[in-house]
């Protein structure tokens, strides 16, 4: 049984990490449903042969990659052109063997030729072409990207071209096409599409003798509380990648972040997202061989959400309302009370700075220019200047057009304790 566990949470909760997870099982690899869920899993799987992980709430999602959300682990079974390491920095060549650009507009994929599906039947040009279109013709996850796309076509069975819009020219966009949208066999689909119509968007595809992917990986059964994928020994990316060392990976759901933190110290677990408090002391205490990224603060690799749409409605679209919640947060004692110490304040470039390869684009100067630490007096003086006051003398302030400056409100799953303690973090700074 493997003793040494790994937490991989990122600043939440209880939050899926598949693509860290699929970059993780190829770094293994590069170094040495049915229709009725199951109530019970069919078989007890060897330990020595199993990874066991935990980064989900509530039954599985489904399969299906056009759902709004998927079970942790679909991203296993089905490729991607590109994947994208954002501890090195790294493109991977997956699906993809090479690219080239056309002219400023057009980017040129060709596709490996050992690339199949499980079935054998290859995976072409016109599986990328099918996939990308269903976001033209669904609201599937991929679906915004064709507002920077003009077209994708196959010109050739192993060659796809990404055309796009020279009015809304966005590179990075395109970045993301290649590294975060799974290609889907058009021979499979297509039928389903026939069958179903639009609602082929919400089939949870769960039947593990009928479902057709290209990766290491393919589903071998569902219950309330787990899934299980088993490794596929004639993978076609094994004479390129090599075969990935776990026969089999496992998703589990805990009730709470507690059950799973319990489960993670009793080797039940080899990975997961969970929130566990002062989980340093699983090695400095309990002398138990588990680790997070760092084994000092603040022990996870950063992430996190850039949240910009809120900015354009009214008041939040004023700069002074902005900058006055910068001043009345926390922050630092946020991270240290709810996080404990699991972060760091981000920077208000939004890249993520606590690793080098993104770092080194950050102007500090900058940041120490505009940049904002704990200061309510500061807060108050900002909205004072502004004529945001208390008009009425209720307590509230009023924009200047007398508009209430209150009714936020900030939502968070239940049971994700760091955030509910950060809600109410800031929920009574802002009160002052």
């Amino acid at each position: 049984m493997p003793e040494l566990g790994t937490s991989l949470y990122e600043g939440d909760t209880m939050r899926p990490s598949w693509k860290v997870a699929l970059v993780a099982i190829l770094t293994l690899i590069l170094t040495p449903s049915l229709n009725v869920v199951l109530a019970q899993p069919p078989v007890q799987l060897p330990r020595e042969e199993t990874v066991y992980e935990s980064s989900s709430w509530g039954p599985p999602a489904g399969t299906n990659p056009m759902l709004p959300s998927t079970c942790w682990g679909t991203d296993l079974m089905y490729p991607f052109l590109f994947l994208y390491s954002p501890y090195s920095d790294e493109w991977i060549p997956y699906a993809a063997e090479s690219f080239r650009w056309i002219d400023a507009y057009t980017l040129e994929v060709k596709i490996r030729d050992e690339a199949k599906w499980w079935d054998g039947v290859p995976i072409t040009a016109y599986d990328v072409e099918y996939t990308l279109k269903l976001g033209k013709k669904y609201a599937v996850p991929w679906s915004g990207y064709w507002d920077y796309l003009d077209d994708v076509k196959a010109v050739g069975p192993k060659t796809v071209r990404f055309i796009l819009k020279k009015e809304k020219l966005n590179y990075y966009q395109l970045l993301a096409v290649l590294s975060n949208v799974p290609i889907m066999p058009k021979h499979r689909w297509e039928k389903l599409e026939e069958e179903m119509g639009a609602d082929v968007t919400k089939f949870k595809d769960l039947d593990p003798e009928k479902i057709v992917g290209g990766g290491p990986y393919k589903l071998l059964y569902v219950t309330e509380n787990e899934w299980a994928f088993e490794r596929v020994d004639d993978w076609w990316g094994k004479d390129i990648f090599g075969l990935p060392r776990p026969k089999y990976v496992v998703s589990r759901v805990f009730k709470d972040n507690v059950a799973a933190a319990l489960a993670f110290e009793k080797g039940e677990l080899d990975f997961m997202t969970h929130f566990t408090p002062k989980i340093w002391e699983m090695w400095t205490v309990k002398k138990l061989a588990r680790r997070t990224y760092y084994a000092h603060p603040p022990y996870y690799v950063s992430g996190g959400l850039v949240l910009l749409y809120i900015n354009w409605k009214y008041p939040l679209n004023d700069t002074n309302v902005r900058r006055a919640i910068a001043y009345a947060l926390p922050i630092d004692d946020m991270i240290k009370k709810c996080y404990y110490s699991y972060g760091v304040k981000a920077s208000p470039s939004m890249i993520r700075h606590m690793e080098p390869v993104y770092a080194k684009w950050i102007d500090e100067d900058l940041v120490k220019k505009y940049g904002f630490t704990y200061n309510l007096s500061k807060a108050k003086e900002i909205l004072d200047k502004a004529g945001i006051i208390d008009r009425d003398g209720d307590g509230i302030r009023e924009m200047p057009d007398g508009t209430k400056l209150a009714g936020f409100t900030i939502r968070v799953p239940y049971g994700w304790t760091d955030w509910m303690c950060m809600c109410k973090m800031i929920a009574d700074n802002l009160k002052k």
